[in-house]
């Protein structure tokens, strides 16, 4: 569920293609955007409140790894920012049910 800023920054999510997918392992969410955007993203697992960071790798596309940990549901929400650090903004968030 990708938010109206995610397609104004010019971002297009190359995988996964739906909002709810399903993993045996980590997640892997790869996009394409402009080189001057920074990514961001945390993984809560739904019955949880702590947030985790997920790795995020910048190239010619961005890939957002979650070590999503054990079977269950995960909600991992994106944010973008035209700095490296300041505020960074919501656009949007994948549900990911891991299985073992």
């Amino acid at each position: 569920m990708m938010m109206p800023r995610f397609y104004a920054e010019h971002r297009e999510l190359v995988s996964p293609t739906r909002s709810q997918v399903t993993v045996h392992g980590p997640l892997e969410i790869v996009m394409r955007a402009p080189p001057s955007l920074f990514t961001s993203a945390t993984w809560t697992r739904a019955d949880a409140h702590e947030r985790n960071r997920c790795a995020v790798a910048r190239g010619d596309v961005t890939r957002v790894t979650c070590g999503l940990h054990a079977a269950g549901s995960y909600d991992v929400e994106l944010f973008s920012n035209d700095e490296q650090y300041g505020t960074y903004h919501f656009i949007g968030q994948v549900e990911a049910n891991r299985e073992d």
